[in-house]
C-alpha cells in the first residue's frame, strides 16, 4: 500500500495567514443615503397624492362659517386695494384675526369664488403633512415617519380641512411648523427656539382655538432640551416660546378673545349630556388614532430602540423624559375635545380635532411600527391598521362634508325678495351676503347674533316697528337670543311667513330655515262717485240715453196712450 509523504518545508511556505473577513449584523445598513431619501420622498409624494384626491372629490355649498369667512375676505382685499370701509358686521363674529387668514382667502375667492378659497386650505393641509412627517422623523426614525405621514393623511379632520375655506387649516400648519421648529433646535442655544414663537403667535392669530396647545408647544420644547441641556436651560426655551408668541398677540386682542371664550364656557356650566355627547363625538371621530398613539406610547416607554439594525444608533434617553413626552404628545390629543366639551359646542370639533391629532401623530407611526415588526415581519396588522384608519376618514369626511344643508333653495327663495335698497336680518350669517353679492352689499345683512351696532334690544325693536325687509330664522339656533327673536317675529304681526325649508342637519335631526317678508300696508278700497241716473218719463217722445254707473242704456219711443 502506498503511502503520502508530505514535501519538503521550503522558505515560499512562510506567507501571512489567511484571515476571515468581518461579516455585517445585516446585509443593509441603517445610515442615511442618497438613495434612502430618494425612495423616502418618493413614498411621501405618494400620500400626498391621496390625501389631495380625498380632499378634491368633496362637494358642497359653502357653510355658514366658510361664507362668513369670505364676505370679510372680500371686504378686508378691498380695504386693502382700494381703501374702501369695511361695512360687514361679521368681522366681529370671524374666530380669529380678521387681517389674517380672511385676506388670504379673499385672494383666493377673487381667483375662483369657493374652490379658489377652498384650494388654500389644501395646500395648507398637505403642507401640514409634509411638516409632520420631517417633525416625526426627527423625533424617531423614517420609517416611523412615513406611517405617521400616511395615517394622518386620510383622517377626516385633515381631509375635510383640505377643501374647507377656514382658518382651521392654516392654524394646524403653523402649530406644525412651530413643533417642527422646536424639535429641530434643540440641542441649540435656547435663544433658537425663538423662531418657534412666530408661527405659534400666528396660528392663534388665524385660529383663537390654537391657544389651547400653546402650552404643548411651551412643554415639547422643555422635554426635548432636557437630555441636552439640564432643565434650567430647558425651562428657558418654554418661556422664550410662550412669552414673544402672546405678545404677537396683545395688538390685535387675540389671547384676550380666545381667554374670554374659555371663561365664558365655564361661567355658563356647558356640562352634563352636552360635555358628554361632545366627548362621545370626538371618540367616533378621532377615538381609533389615539388608541394606536396611545398603544405606541407604552411601546415607546418600554422600549426605547426605534431601529432594527444592531449597529444603528439611538438617544438612550431616560424613561422619565420617555414617558413625559409620551403623556404630552397623547394629552394635547385629548385636550381640545376637553375645551370643545366645556364650551359646549359641536359644530367646530371636527376641524378643531386636526389641532391636537397632529401631536399625536407622531407616536401613531410608532404604534403601526411596532405591530408590523422588525423587517416588515408582520406587514398585514399594519396594513389592516390603516386600511381601518383610510375607511373611516373617508366615510366621516363624506359626512361631515354633507353635515351643513345645500343652501341652493334658501338662496333661490331670497333672490327675489331683495335688492340694493333694503335691509335683512338673518340667523344664516354670511350665506346671504356671500352668494348675492350681485344685488346687496355686505352692509345690508344683519346678523341675528351680533345685532344692530346699537345691542341686541334696538335689534328686536327694529324687528317690531318692521324696519327689516326679509328676516331669516332657523331652527337650529337655540338660545334666549333665538327664542326672543322669534317671538319678535310673530308678536308684531308685520312679517308673513314666506316659505319653510327643511334640511337634515347634524346627528340625523331635522331643522328648518323660515322666510320672513315684510307684510305690505293693507290699502284701502277706492271709493267710485255714484251720479244720479236718470230714468226716462212715461210718454216720452224722445229718444236718448240714461248713464247708469259706468253703463249706458239706449231708452226707446214709448207708445201714445189715450
Amino acid at each position: 500500500m502506498d503511502t503520502f509523504t508530505a514535501p519538503p518545508f521550503t522558505a515560499a511556505d512562510h506567507r501571512v495567514p489567511y484571515e476571515i473577513p468581518e461579516v455585517p449584523d445585516s446585509a443593509w445598513s441603517a445610515a442615511p443615503s442618497r438613495r434612502r431619501d430618494r425612495v423616502s420622498r418618493l413614498l411621501l409624494l405618494c400620500v400626498l397624492v391621496i390625501q389631495a384626491a380625498l380632499s378634491l372629490r368633496l362637494r358642497n355649498t359653502a357653510d355658514t362659517p366658510e361664507a362668513n369667512a369670505l364676505v370679510v375676505g372680500r371686504a378686508e382685499v378691498a380695504h386693502l386695494l382700494h381703501s374702501t370701509p369695511i361695512s360687514t358686521d361679521l368681522v366681529h363674529r370671524f374666530p380669529g384675526a380678521p387681517w389674517f387668514y380672511p385676506t388670504l382667502a379673499g385672494f383666493g375667492e377673487s381667483w375662483d369664488r369657493v374652490a379658489g378659497a377652498r384650494l388654500i386650505g389644501l395646500l395648507c393641509a398637505l403642507a401640514t403633512t409634509a411638516v409632520l412627517y420631517a417633525l416625526s422623523r426627527r423625533l424617531f426614525n423614517e420609517r416611523v415617519a412615513l406611517i405617521a405621514a400616511a395615517a394622518y393623511a386620510v383622517l377626516q379632520s385633515t381631509v375635510v380641512l383640505g377643501f374647507y375655506a377656514s382658518p382651521d387649516a392654516l392654524a394646524v400648519l403653523l402649530v406644525t411648523v412651530a413643533a417642527w421648529v422646536v424639535v429641530r433646535t434643540g440641542r441649540r442655544n435656547p435663544l433658537w427656539v425663538l423662531a418657534a414663537s412666530v408661527p405659534a403667535g400666528l396660528a392663534v392669530a388665524a385660529e383663537y382655538a390654537a391657544l389651547v396647545v400653546l402650552p404643548s408647544l411651551a412643554l415639547l420644547a422643555v422635554l426635548t432640551a432636557a437630555k441636552h441641556r439640564g432643565w434650567g436651560a430647558s425651562l428657558l426655551r418654554g418661556l422664550l416660546l410662550l412669552a414673544p408668541a402672546l405678545g404677537l398677540l396683545l395688538p390685535f386682542g387675540g389671547t384676550r378673545q380666545a381667554l374670554t371664550g374659555l371663561d365664558g364656557a365655564l361661567t355658563r356650566g356647558h356640562g352634563g349630556a352636552g360635555a358628554l355627547d361632545t366627548l362621545w363625538l370626538a371618540g367616533r371621530l378621532g377615538g381609533l388614532f389615539v388608541l394606536i398613539a396611545v398603544a405606541g406610547g407604552v411601546a415607546y416607554i418600554l422600549r426605547e430602540r426605534m431601529n432594527e439594525a444592531p449597529e444603528a444608533e439611538y438617544r438612550h434617553d431616560s424613561r422619565l423624559l420617555r414617558v413625559l413626552l409620551v403623556v404630552l404628545l397623547c394629552g394635547t390629543a385629548g385636550l381640545v375635545p376637553v375645551y370643545q366639551a366645556a364650551v359646549g359646542d359641536q359644530t367646530a370639533l371636527a376641524r378643531h380635532l386636526a389641532l391636537g391629532l397632529v401631536f399625536a401623530a407622531p407616536l401613531v407611526g410608532v404604534g403601526i411600527s411596532r405591530v408590523t415588526g422588525a423587517h416588515f415581519r408582520n406587514p398585514q396588522l399594519g396594513i389592516l391598521l390603516w386600511v381601518l384608519t383610510l375607511a373611516l376618514g373617508v366615510h366621516q369626511s363624506a359626512q361631515q362634508f354633507q353635515g351643513w344643508p345645500d343652501g341652493s333653495a334658501l338662496l333661490s327663495t331670497l333672490d327675489s325678495r331683495v335688492d340694493a335698497k333694503g335691509q335683512y336680518l338673518t340667523q344664516v350669517d354670511g350665506l346671504g351676503a356671500y352668494y348675492l353679492d350681485a344685488r346687496t352689499t355686505p352692509g345690508q345683512w344683519v346678523s341675528a347674533a351680533v345685532g344692530l351696532p346699537t345691542g341686541q334690544d334696538a335689534t328686536l325693536a327694529a324687528v317690531r316697528s318692521g324696519s327689516f325687509q326679509v328676516v331669516v330664522l332657523d331652527s337650529a339656533v337655540t338660545g334666549p337670543t333665538s327664542s326672543g327673536l322669534a317671538a319678535a317675529v310673530t308678536g308684531s304681526h308685520r312679517y308673513t311667513l314666506l316659505k319653510e325649508i327643511h334640511y337634515l342637519g347634524a346627528g340625523g335631526h331635522v331643522y328648518s330655515y323660515r322666510v320672513y317678508v315684510l307684510t305690505p300696508p293693507a290699502s284701502k278700497k277706492p271709493v267710485h262717485a255714484h251720479r244720479p241716473t236718470r230714468t226716462a218719463k212715461p210718454g216720452a217722445t224722445k229718444t236718448g240715453t240714461a248713464k247708469t254707473g259706468t253703463t249706458v242704456k239706449k231708452t226707446t219711443k214709448a207708445p201714445a196712450t189715450h
